[in-house]
């Protein structure tokens, strides 16, 4: 839902937004990678979920700002969003060979190996 929409549930109306802070999204997937990397001997990576274009908060928006921040992986449902994802990378100016792999999380049908492959 765009923010500051508003929804009718009946006699109840609920209005909501969502704000992202670039600074604070990146803290938190470097607090976050610090205690994987910690935990495990530098022996596990972090996976940041994006899926379902950044769970309402904007894929295009979460996925630069995580890759800035260091993430070697991004998560996303279908080969669709992996597309839109790469997209959102390149137009913000980070190169194709410095971009996170791409992993998705749900299952594909043999018609999406094209589109996987880009």
């Amino acid at each position: 839902m765009p923010a500051g929409d508003t929804i009718g549930l009946g006699w109840n109306r609920v209005t909501n937004w969502i704000e992202v802070a670039e600074r604070r999204l990146a803290e938190n997937y470097l607090t976050a990678a610090g205690i994987v990397a910690r935990e495990s001997g530098g022996d596990a990576a972090l996976l940041a979920v994006i899926k379902a274009n950044g769970y309402g908060h904007g894929a295009a928006l979460c996925a630069p700002v995580l890759a800035r921040a260091g993430t070697g992986w991004l998560g996303v449902t279908n080969a669709a969003e992996g597309i839109a994802v790469r997209s959102a990378l390149s137009a913000s100016g980070i190169d194709a060979a410095s971009q996170p792999r791409v992993l998705i999380m749900c299952g594909h049908l043999p018609e999406d190996a094209s589109a996987i492959v880009q």
